[in-house]
Protein backbone atom coordinates (compact mmCIF):
# COMPACT_ATOMS: atom_id res chain seq x y z
CA UNK A 1 0.00 0.00 0.00
CA UNK A 2 2.79 2.44 0.90
CA UNK A 3 4.69 1.70 -2.31
CA UNK A 4 1.56 2.20 -4.39
CA UNK A 5 0.91 5.53 -2.71
CA UNK A 6 4.52 6.57 -3.23
CA UNK A 7 4.42 5.75 -6.95
CA UNK A 8 1.11 7.60 -7.33
CA UNK A 9 2.71 10.66 -5.73
CA UNK A 10 5.72 10.32 -8.04
CA UNK A 11 3.43 10.04 -11.08
CA UNK A 12 1.52 13.10 -9.90
CA UNK A 13 4.80 15.00 -9.60
CA UNK A 14 5.63 14.22 -13.24
CA UNK A 15 2.17 15.33 -14.36
CA UNK A 16 2.54 18.56 -12.38
CA UNK A 17 5.99 19.15 -13.88
CA UNK A 18 4.91 18.66 -17.47
CA UNK A 19 1.75 20.73 -17.15
CA UNK A 20 1.79 23.29 -14.35
CA UNK A 21 5.40 23.74 -13.22
CA UNK A 22 6.57 24.78 -16.68
CA UNK A 23 4.49 27.93 -16.30
CA UNK A 24 6.30 28.86 -13.07
CA UNK A 25 9.66 30.24 -14.06
CA UNK A 26 12.15 32.54 -12.43
CA UNK A 27 14.79 33.95 -14.78
CA UNK A 28 13.46 31.54 -17.40
CA UNK A 29 14.07 28.46 -15.23
CA UNK A 30 11.41 26.35 -13.55
CA UNK A 31 11.92 23.99 -10.60
CA UNK A 32 12.19 20.28 -11.33
CA UNK A 33 9.63 18.54 -9.12
CA UNK A 34 10.41 14.93 -10.23
CA UNK A 35 14.12 15.43 -9.54
CA UNK A 36 13.33 16.89 -6.13
CA UNK A 37 11.05 13.92 -5.38
CA UNK A 38 13.85 11.53 -6.40
CA UNK A 39 16.19 13.12 -3.87
CA UNK A 40 13.42 13.01 -1.27
CA UNK A 41 12.94 9.27 -1.83
CA UNK A 42 16.69 8.63 -1.84
CA UNK A 43 17.22 10.47 1.42
CA UNK A 44 14.29 9.14 3.40
CA UNK A 45 13.63 5.64 2.03
CA UNK A 46 16.97 4.17 3.12
CA UNK A 47 16.51 1.60 0.38
CA UNK A 48 18.78 1.35 -2.65
CA UNK A 49 16.15 -0.70 -4.50
CA UNK A 50 13.37 1.83 -3.85
CA UNK A 51 15.58 4.71 -4.98
CA UNK A 52 16.55 2.95 -8.21
CA UNK A 53 12.93 1.96 -8.95
CA UNK A 54 11.81 5.53 -8.27
CA UNK A 55 14.50 6.87 -10.60
CA UNK A 56 13.47 4.48 -13.37
CA UNK A 57 9.77 5.21 -12.86
CA UNK A 58 10.24 8.99 -12.80
CA UNK A 59 12.55 8.91 -15.81
CA UNK A 60 10.21 6.79 -17.92
CA UNK A 61 7.16 8.88 -17.05
CA UNK A 62 9.04 12.12 -17.62
CA UNK A 63 10.20 10.83 -21.02
CA UNK A 64 6.65 9.87 -21.96
CA UNK A 65 5.00 13.12 -20.90
CA UNK A 66 7.72 15.64 -21.75
CA UNK A 67 7.65 15.17 -25.50
CA UNK A 68 11.44 15.04 -25.85
CA UNK A 69 13.44 12.16 -27.25
CA UNK A 70 12.75 9.00 -25.30
CA UNK A 71 15.55 7.94 -23.00
CA UNK A 72 17.13 11.24 -21.99
CA UNK A 73 15.34 11.60 -18.67
CA UNK A 74 15.33 7.86 -17.99
CA UNK A 75 19.09 7.70 -18.25
CA UNK A 76 19.52 10.91 -16.26
CA UNK A 77 17.22 9.87 -13.42
CA UNK A 78 18.65 6.35 -13.16
CA UNK A 79 22.21 7.72 -13.03
CA UNK A 80 21.17 10.29 -10.42
CA UNK A 81 19.45 7.60 -8.35
CA UNK A 82 22.55 5.43 -8.52
CA UNK A 83 25.01 8.17 -7.59
CA UNK A 84 22.86 9.54 -4.79
CA UNK A 85 22.26 6.06 -3.36
CA UNK A 86 25.96 5.25 -3.40
CA UNK A 87 26.82 8.61 -1.87
CA UNK A 88 24.21 8.30 0.86
CA UNK A 89 25.15 4.71 1.68
CA UNK A 90 28.89 5.27 1.85
CA UNK A 91 29.67 8.81 2.89
CA UNK A 92 26.81 10.92 4.14
CA UNK A 93 24.88 10.86 7.38
CA UNK A 94 21.19 10.68 6.59
CA UNK A 95 20.15 12.27 9.86
CA UNK A 96 21.48 15.68 8.87
CA UNK A 97 18.79 17.64 7.02
CA UNK A 98 21.36 20.15 5.75
CA UNK A 99 23.03 17.25 3.93
CA UNK A 100 19.77 16.73 2.04
CA UNK A 101 19.85 20.29 0.76
CA UNK A 102 23.55 20.10 -0.13
CA UNK A 103 23.04 16.85 -2.04
CA UNK A 104 19.93 18.26 -3.74
CA UNK A 105 21.76 21.43 -4.74
CA UNK A 106 24.84 19.76 -6.20
CA UNK A 107 22.82 16.82 -7.53
CA UNK A 108 20.59 19.19 -9.49
CA UNK A 109 23.63 20.81 -11.08
CA UNK A 110 25.08 17.37 -11.85
CA UNK A 111 21.71 16.23 -13.25
CA UNK A 112 21.50 19.25 -15.55
CA UNK A 113 24.94 18.55 -16.98
CA UNK A 114 24.12 14.85 -17.22
CA UNK A 115 20.91 15.46 -19.18
CA UNK A 116 22.74 17.91 -21.47
CA UNK A 117 25.46 15.33 -22.07
CA UNK A 118 22.83 12.65 -22.70
CA UNK A 119 21.06 14.91 -25.18
CA UNK A 120 24.40 15.55 -26.86
CA UNK A 121 25.00 11.82 -27.10
CA UNK A 122 21.66 11.47 -28.86
CA UNK A 123 22.69 14.38 -31.16
CA UNK A 124 19.78 16.51 -30.04
CA UNK A 125 21.87 19.62 -29.44
CA UNK A 126 23.46 21.51 -32.30
CA UNK A 127 26.12 22.85 -29.93
CA UNK A 128 28.53 20.53 -28.17
CA UNK A 129 28.28 20.26 -24.38
CA UNK A 130 31.97 21.14 -24.20
CA UNK A 131 31.38 24.56 -25.80
CA UNK A 132 32.24 27.34 -23.33
CA UNK A 133 29.11 29.44 -23.89
CA UNK A 134 26.86 26.43 -23.41
CA UNK A 135 28.69 25.47 -20.22
CA UNK A 136 28.32 28.96 -18.77
CA UNK A 137 24.65 29.15 -19.70
CA UNK A 138 24.02 25.63 -18.46
CA UNK A 139 25.83 26.33 -15.19
CA UNK A 140 23.85 29.53 -14.67
CA UNK A 141 20.48 27.88 -15.31
CA UNK A 142 21.36 24.77 -13.31
CA UNK A 143 22.35 26.86 -10.28
CA UNK A 144 19.05 28.73 -10.48
CA UNK A 145 17.24 25.40 -10.83
CA UNK A 146 19.14 24.04 -7.82
CA UNK A 147 18.04 27.00 -5.70
CA UNK A 148 14.43 26.59 -6.86
CA UNK A 149 14.57 22.85 -6.12
CA UNK A 150 15.84 23.62 -2.62
CA UNK A 151 12.85 25.86 -1.98
CA UNK A 152 10.58 23.18 -3.44
CA UNK A 153 12.09 20.64 -1.03
CA UNK A 154 11.01 22.88 1.85
CA UNK A 155 7.43 22.43 0.66
CA UNK A 156 7.85 18.67 0.19
CA UNK A 157 9.49 17.91 3.55
CA UNK A 158 6.19 17.67 5.48
CA UNK A 159 5.38 14.54 3.41
CA UNK A 160 7.79 12.53 5.54
CA UNK A 161 5.34 12.76 8.43
CA UNK A 162 2.85 10.73 6.46
CA UNK A 163 5.28 7.79 6.41
CA UNK A 164 4.91 7.03 2.73
CA UNK A 165 8.42 5.61 2.63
Amino acid sequence: MKKTLLFLILAFSVLLQTSFMQKISIFGVSPNLPMTMLFFVAFFSRSYKMTMLSGLFLGLLFDIFSGTAFGIFSLTFICLAFFVSVLLDSVVLRDNIFMLFAILFFGTIFGSFLSAATADLFDLLEISVMHINLNYSLLKTSVIEAVLNSFLMLAILPLRRFAIL
